[in-house]
């Protein structure tokens, strides 16, 4: 008997491209309650497909593509409903918002440019800004913004991104679940073979 827990963590990661159209939608016409409603279940599903795939020792290929292609999709969503329900508050930021929305930008141009593909870096600087921006979203919906962490949140995800451009450059193929760029240079820069 196939065991279902393989489908579970490829779901979850699906549950996040299924349900972005109604996130567009909801932002779009500015219905706040299902938005962010339905993006605390697209997060939560964010943070279990991950973990389960590592608990039950299922990682795979597809797997890490998927997850990547949610992440983006998800990042876009929550973005763009900033936009629409919050963006008196972070106009006055609007400097550091371009320069994160730039980098962010350049490195699926790069990426895409050198492999043909979105790679799934999965670094840890990444996983770390993914949570902030997860908890900072919530607080920018529920009770404002505070200038000083909301610049330094968008800080941390301009140096996440500068991580992952520098790994497009100095790797000849893409690799998954890099950590880190310290832990490529470790390990050397040929490429890993993928999961299978």
């Amino acid at each position: 008997m196939t065991d279902l827990r393989a489908y579970v963590p490829n779901v979850l990661s699906g549950f996040r491209i299924v349900v972005f159209p109604l996130l567009l939608y909801w932002a779009h016409h500015k219905m706040e309650k299902p938005f962010i409603t339905a993006m605390f279940f697209v997060l939560l599903s964010d943070v279990l497909d991950g973990y389960l795939a590592r608990k039950w020792r299922i990682e795979s290929y597809f797997g890490a593509k998927i997850d990547s292609y949610g992440d983006l999709l998800t990042m876009i969503a929550g973005l763009y409903g900033v936009y629409t329900m919050r963006w008196e508050l972070i106009q006055p930021y609007v400097f550091w918002v371009w320069i994160f929305l730039i980098s962010y930008a350049l490195f699926y141009v790069l990426a895409f440019v050198r492999y043909r593909t979105i790679p799934s870096f999965h670094l840890y600087s990444w996983k770390t800004v993914a949570v902030l921006f997860a908890l900072y979203f919530f607080i920018l919906f529920l009770y404002g913004i505070e200038p000083v962490s909301f610049v330094t949140v968008v800080i941390a995800g301009i140096l996440a991104n500068i991580e992952e451009i520098i790994l497009v450059f100095i790797l000849p193929k893409p690799r998954h679940n890099c950590k880190s760029l310290y832990h490529v240079l470790r390990e050397g820069i040929s490429p890993v073979p993928p999961l299978d």
